[in-house]
């Protein structure tokens, strides 16, 4: 299509927010322009309804882009196998330093994938999870993953259902994580007692 070839062909554009009037096929657009332009350095994307086959093929593209460094996928339906492909694509990605994944009913199961994908990811520096659906799991887990990780600064968790056991475990990742800046878990069901925002200046 004329997006598509349009983007493909230029290398002077930096930033691409939401395309009107482009439907449903801006995910597997986006995809196959990831693989071969070198420009773009930010993708807003926010309530494009992108769903699994927009997010497969975003994460197929961020496999072999060394240029973006901001991706915004916030307020999709990219579902479980949506997250999960999103994670592995970080996996082989080296130039992505935010990623918002907000309200994308995102599960435990989906926040276990992307804690995996943050062992081997050594460029993400912000990552936004808040308006989900994790829990003590998923919180335990990304706080396991903070101790293999040093590019992270910025975690954001803010209203979860991470419980108390999943709290414990990210205070004690930011108390032992010397790069993390910033860890919001706040409306968390984590008990009224303890911090759940915690902030260090560099």
């Amino acid at each position: 299509m004329l997006f598509e070839d349009a983007f493909t062909h230029n290398n002077s554009i930096t930033s691409l927010k939401r395309p009107l009037n482009i439907g449903s096929e801006i995910g597997p657009c986006l995809g196959n322009i990831l693989k071969v332009n070198k420009a773009l350095t930010k993708i807003v994307l926010r309530g494009s309804d992108l769903k699994l086959e927009g997010a497969i093929a975003i994460a197929e593209g961020l496999k072999h882009n060394n240029s973006l460094t901001e991706l915004d996928l916030a307020d999709n339906s990219i579902s479980l196998q949506g997250t999960i492909a999103i994670a592995e694509g970080l996996k082989h990605n080296n130039s992505l330093k935010e990623l918002d994944l907000r309200s994308n009913d995102i599960d435990s199961e989906g926040a276990i994938a992307i804690a995996k994908s943050l062992r081997h990811n050594n460029s993400l520096t912000e990552l936004d999870l808040r308006y989900n659906k994790i829990d003590s799991a998923g919180a335990i887990a990304i706080a396991e993953s903070l101790a293999y990780n040093s590019s992270l600064t910025k975690v954001i968790l803010f209203s979860n259902n991470i419980g108390i056991p999943g709290g414990a475990a990210l205070r004690d990742s930011f108390a032992h994580n010397n790069s993390l800046r910033e860890l919001d878990f706040r409306y968390n069901h984590t008990s009224l007692q303890g911090n759940d925002y915690y902030s260090r200046r560099s």
